[in-house]
């Protein structure tokens, strides 16, 4: 947050992109170039039609949510994008080496109930961190090198607290430390709900302590919660299926923040209105809120029923 500050500050938003596209072209390279491998007969292929499916429904769903303020197109695309997934989901049951496997989500009880909470927390990762942004630059008034290093508190107390986490994993109850870190979370946008047109930094401050602890918390030891739910050989199914609950989960946060977003101001840029969009914001954060509590509410539920 603090370099992406920067870099709109000193060259404009454009250069966040400008600058992301060639560190990933770095990395590629360095990858091709530095990483040991040896070839290995290719393993089976991705089932085409679903993936072609998986991004339609995806494409369909953001458009949908994006153009909310055409009563006609917008509607039409997220039906068309629900429909879609309807007929992933039905496909998927009936192939015998789905790309998600819906049959080990019925089978195995502890590894559904992480994953849907995992989802449901991940939904305020992403779209929190882009409501604040825009909240501090455009209701406060505050330069993006601000907003960058405001930001980065969060970031911070994420990246010491999950090593410490993953570790308290191995020795307690890993369900215990993940519940904790949903129940900060939970406070988080439940402060975040009280922000207004002239708060003050530490309030946004306090916003993104208790969810950069909270999701340090959560995210290793349910993940430990996610592998240890499943046999050996199906390792690796439980691992891609925690990455995409976690891409489904921030994926739906910003449908929810482009369909806010869209409602209200309908075309019209983010800054003719600041006032509106701390509406949007105190909005967005009750949705969120109340997915936290439903999340820490699974949890919970799932511990005692163990």
């Amino acid at each position: 947050p603090i370099l992406a500050g920067v870099l709109v500050d000193t060259w404009g938003w454009r250069a966040v992109f400008f600058f992301g596209g060639g560190l990933l072209l770095l990395m590629y390279a360095m990858v091709e170039t530095m990483l040991p491998s040896s070839w290995r007969r290719p393993g089976p292929v991705v089932h085409l039609p679903s993936a072609a499916l998986v991004l339609g429904a995806v494409l369909l769903l953001v458009f949908g949510t994006a153009n909310m303020a055409d009563l006609r197109l917008g509607p039409a695309l997220l039906a068309a994008g629900v429909l879609t997934t309807v007929v992933f989901v039905i496909l998927q049951r009936r192939l015998e080496r789905p790309l998600l496997d819906v049959r080990a989500l019925v089978r195995h009880r502890v590894l559904r109930t992480a994953l849907l909470v995992q989802l449901l927390l991940y939904m305020s990762a992403f779209c929190s961190v882009f409501m604040l942004s825009i909240y501090l630059q455009t209701s406060l008034g505050h330069p993006a090198q601000t907003a960058g290093m405001v930001l980065s508190v969060g970031a911070v107390l994420m990246a010491v607290t999950a090593p410490l986490a993953g570790a308290l994993a191995d020795r307690l109850r890993p369900r215990v430390i993940a519940s904790v870190g949903v129940a900060l979370v939970l406070i988080s946008s439940i402060i975040a709900t009280q922000l207004g047109p002239s708060s003050s930094l530490t309030h946004v401050i306090a916003v993104l302590i208790f969810q950069g602890l909270g999701f340090g918390l959560f995210s290793s030891p349910n993940m430990t919660i996610v592998m240890n739910s499943v046999e050996q050989h199906e390792l690796s199914m439980a691992s891609a299926l925690g990455a995409k609950s976690r891409s489904l989960g921030m994926i739906s946060g910003m449908l929810v923040t482009s369909l806010l977003i869209s409602l209200h101001y309908r075309g019209r840029p983010l800054s003719a209105d600041p006032q509106a969009f701390v509406t949007i914001l105190v909005t967005c954060f009750t949705v969120l809120t109340v997915l936290d509590a439903l999340a820490l509410l699974a949890g919970v539920v799932s511990g005692r029923h163990r």
